[in-house]
C-alpha cells in the first residue's frame, strides 16, 4: 500500500462540502435522466423540505444535530472503536483512508434489518446492542479479526478472495447467531459479500 498516487490534498477534498455537492449533483443528474432506480418528483420538493425541517425542529430544537453515519455507530459510550484501532496501527493517511473505505463498504452491506430478537454482546462495554449499532460493532469486530481478508498477516483489509472464502458458519459466529439469537437474512448478507468479492 505504499505506491499511492493520491496526496493529502486529495483526501482532504473528500471531506469538504464541495466534494459532497459535486458527487450529489452527479447522482441528481443521473436521476433526472432516468438512469437510476430512483424516481425524482421535483414537484414535491417543497413538501419534503417542510417535512425534514419539522422533524429537525421537533427532535433538535436547539439545532445541535449530532453527526450521524456508519462511523457514528462505531462510537460506543463515547469511545470511537475504529479510531482506537487506527491509533494502534502505523500507516500513511492514504492507507488509513483505504482501510476506512474497506470497512464502511462491508459494514453498510451487512446493515439490514436484523430482526427483533438479535443482539450483539460487546465484550469491551459489557453491553448488548441491537439494530444498526449492533450490526456495526459486529462488522467492526469481524474486520479486526480479519474475516474479510485473505491475508492473515494483513487482517485489517477487505479483498475479493477474503470475501469469497467466508462461510455461513463463520459469518454466524462473527455475528453471534444462535437459536436464541437469530439474525434475520444472514444467508442474504453472505450472498452480498460473495457478490462483492466476485465484482
Amino acid at each position: 500500500m505504499s505506491d499511492w498516487k493520491y496526496t493529502q490534498k486529495d483526501l482532504d477534498y473528500l471531506l469538504t462540502p464541495l466534494a459532497v455537492r459535486e458527487r450529489s449533483q452527479k447522482v441528481f443528474d443521473l436521476c433526472q435522466a432516468g438512469k437510476t432506480q430512483f424516481r425524482l418528483h421535483l414537484d414535491r420538493l417543497e413538501e419534503a423540505i417542510d417535512f425534514v425541517l419539522d422533524i429537525i425542529k421537533k427532535e433538535y430544537p436547539n439545532l445541535d444535530i449530532p453527526y450521524h453515519s456508519r462511523w457514528g455507530h462505531f462510537k460506543v459510550r463515547w469511545h470511537d472503536r475504529f479510531l482506537e484501532l487506527e491509533n494502534q496501527i502505523e500507516s500513511t493517511p492514504w492507507e488509513k483512508a483505504y482501510r476506512q473505505w474497506d470497512l464502511v463498504i462491508v459494514s453498510v452491506l451487512l446493515d439490514a434489518g436484523a430482526g427483533m430478537q438479535w443482539k450483539f454482546f460487546d465484550s469491551l462495554s459489557g453491553e448488548s446492542f441491537s439494530k444498526s449499532e449492533g450490526l456495526a460493532l459486529a462488522s467492526l469486530e469481524a474486520f479486526k479479526q480479519g474475516l474479510f481478508s485473505s491475508d492473515s498477516s494483513h487482517p485489517y483489509q477487505v479483498d475479493a478472495d477474503g470475501l469469497l472464502k467466508i462461510t455461513l458458519d463463520q459469518l454466524e459466529e462473527a455475528f453471534q447467531v444462535s437459536q436464541d439469537n437469530p439474525l434475520f437474512g444472514v444467508e442474504g448478507r453472505l450472498a452480498l459479500l460473495h457478490k462483492l468479492g466476485k465484482i
